[in-house]
């Protein structure tokens, strides 16, 4: 087992193998596959599928399917491989610089390591099992209802006719069913087949076949999402009740001297960069994929992009709350699945505010905190010395503390992570808190304050 596998994977060493792994052959191994999909979707032509009324409902066409699942979720879960492959070295750099040190005996990179894997096993098992029914209980809740329109779709017209329709829009993952009845409606206000004649729809079983590898896919980038999330997540945990509290086993001991060191933290700075922009990336398909779906769920109000933006820039413009319309805020465009993502990326959020921002930066602060008001007292007892070197030495040192980074990655870099993973948060519960958060900052002038001091730390 690599020193990843054993202290992030030491209860699930299969999967641990895997996502350990160059972080280009994971990307391989996610990637190709949706790529193959892609082949298919042209071999079995439902890749593009054009309605009567313009609209184009073909698997090219869902920004999920032919950007996410090809491109972006293998680029993530590589992301976090490449986590795993540094995370070793860099704590034991730090521990070897003693900036963690053994709070019942100096350093000791290897003991800090083996403690963290202990610690680690139990939870690994739970977490695998967890993440895979998490992964299957929102895939059933997902596709539930694919089961029932399947049923509907090869029923006559008159069973059509007197039963609820079970889906929202016929898509590539009914296109066969193009071959049925001509009642069957496509959710754009108009029934019957595609118009344009060169097109034909798949066999039952190969659309099926498709459907199912497709799914599965979905499924498979569900659990190692979850996965990941609740193991780093896990991983801080243990790494700052380590720190933290009456058993804690470990001293942060901040290096002062450079501040591009960032307290002699800066080389764990990496972990907090790729989680923070695999979080990036999962936020903006998640943000994206409940815009998108507004023109879907709720494709009556809004029939497309352009209209929904235009109804966002209303809002915006709105002179007061009772002005706007409602609808806007599309919280009843969102399905069962809609608020489990929202669920999931809320915890991926809470993970790295919770543990990092919150219990972490609380201690450091505290050991700065102590560390002035000891370097304080020196500094006193200097002087009424008269030893004027040391003094300034100390007041560099105090001086140091108070402009440091608290941040391993640098303050600055995690101030704009934390506004567009929080942005992208506020997109997904509703697109419209954007515009109506930009209307209130104008009508109070507030955009000078809140961006001045922004913009004062990035320069």
């Amino acid at each position: 087992m690599t020193d990843g596998q054993q202290l992030l994977f030491r209860g699930a060493k299969r999967l641990g193998r895997f996502l350990t792994a160059s972080p280009f052959f994971v990307f391989l191994v996610l990637a190709v596959p949706a790529w193959l999909l892609l082949i298919a979707a042209a071999l079995l032509r439902i890749g593009s599928i054009p309605l009567a009324a313009g609209r184009d409902v073909g698997f090219f066409h869902s920004g999920a399917w032919s950007i996410s699942y090809p491109f972006l979720f293998p680029v993530g879960i590589a992301m976090f491989a490449r986590l795993a492959t540094l995370i070793c070295k860099r704590l034991a750099l730090v521990a070897d610089r003693k900036v963690i040190v053994n709070s019942r005996g100096g350093a000791d990179p290897k003991g800090l390591l083996a403690e963290i894997g202990v610690r680690m096993e139990p939870a690994s098992r739970v977490i695998m099992v967890l993440a895979a029914l998490t992964a299957c209980f929102i895939l059933v809740i997902d596709t539930a209802h694919l089961f029932s329109a399947a049923k509907y779709l090869q029923s006559d017209a008159q069973y059509q006719q007197s039963h609820n329709k079970p889906y929202e829009i016929l898509d590539w993952t009914f296109a066969y069913a193009e071959n049925g009845p001509s009642t069957i409606y496509h959710g754009d206000g108009r029934d019957g087949p595609v118009t344009d004649p060169t097109w034909r729809a798949p066999s039952r079983g190969w659309n099926a076949t498709f459907d199912v590898v497709a799914w599965a896919m979905e499924g498979l980038y569900l659990f190692l999402g979850i996965e990941w999330v609740l193991t780093y997540g896990w991983f801080l945990k243990t790494f700052a009740d380590l720190l933290i509290g009456a058993d804690a086993r470990l001293i942060f001991v901040p290096q002062w001297g450079f501040h591009d060191l960032n307290l002699g933290l800066k080389p764990i700075g990496i972990l907090y960069d790729l989680y923070l922009g695999a979080i990036v990336i999962l936020g903006g398909v998640a943000a994206w994929h409940r815009v998108s779906y507004v023109t879907i769920n709720c494709h009556a109000t809004y029939p497309n992009l352009g209209s929904y933006i235009q109804a966002l820039v209303n809002a915006y413009r709105a002179k007061s709350l009772t002005d706007v319309d409602h609808r806007v805020f599309a919280m009843d465009c969102m399905t069962k699945i809609d608020w489990l993502y929202l669920l999931g990326y809320g915890i991926a959020v809470y993970v790295i505010i919770y543990f990092p921002m919150i219990r972490l930066k609380k201690y450091i602060s505290s050991r700065l905190e102590e560390l002035k008001q000891s370097r304080v007292r020196e500094y006193e007892a200097t002087k009424a010395r008269g030893d004027e070197a040391s003094a300034r030495a100390l007041i560099a040192e105090i001086e140091a503390y108070s402009k440091a980074n608290i941040w391993p990655n640098g303050d600055d870099t995690a101030l704009i992570f934390m506004i567009v993973i929080l942005s992208l948060y506020l997109v997904c519960l509703t697109p419209a808190s954007m515009a109506l958060f930009a209307a209130l900052c104008t009508t109070l002038g507030l955009w000078k304050a809140i961006l001045e001091p922004v913009w004062a730390r990035l320069k």
